[in-house]
């Protein structure tokens, strides 16, 4: 190029804006269940996906997987949590591996966000919320789960649940 420098543009939405995606992923019938909003992920939003949850009429036990984030662990979640009949399992600290919900959230994202240029803030949002709902969805957690080396590093135990198939859990030691 005769010692000549090109700059290179890369095309980028003007403006930060956030879409909050909460969610929970039924390992036996592969259902996910979300709650979205643009603002904030807060006890409202928590409390929102724990009544979507049950809302879904499950039979047997029902026990959510979660991080240790805030919003998650306060007593109002916790007491809604109890009075609709979902036990809460909190994973250790620094351990996302071994939650489902986190591999599908890796693989919506490499999907519909990464390397895709979004003109505006409602394409952006469609295009995560029609992956979600797609038909793609099942086949994009499943290529995800055998994509992944740490699945083996991270074993799995099945507990049956009364009526209700199996549930599958991590195995990790909560105390």
């Amino acid at each position: 190029m005769n010692g000549y420098i090109a700059r290179v543009f890369v095309r980028a939405a003007s403006g930060r804006q956030r879409f909050n995606v909460l969610g929970a992923w039924n390992a036996v019938t592969r259902a996910l269940v979300s709650v979205t909003n643009s603002t904030v992920a807060n006890t409202d939003t928590m409390c929102q996906l724990r009544r979507a949850i049950a809302a879904q009429d499950l039979v047997g036990p029902v026990t959510l997987v979660l991080d240790n984030a805030r919003y998650q662990r306060n007593k109002v979640v916790q007491q809604l949590a109890a009075e609709l009949s979902i036990r809460l399992l909190f994973l250790p600290s620094y351990s996302p591996n071994l939650n489902l919900i986190e591999r599908l959230w890796g693989g919506a994202k490499r999907h519909s966000v990464y390397g895709r240029y979004h003109p505006d803030f409602a394409s952006f949002r469609t295009a995560i919320e029609t992956t979600l709902a797609g038909s793609k969805r099942s086949q994009l957690m499943w290529m995800y789960l055998n994509s992944r080396r740490e699945l083996d590093s991270s074993p799995m135990v099945v507990e049956p649940g009364p009526g209700s198939g199996l549930v599958a859990l991590p195995q990790c030691d909560v105390r």
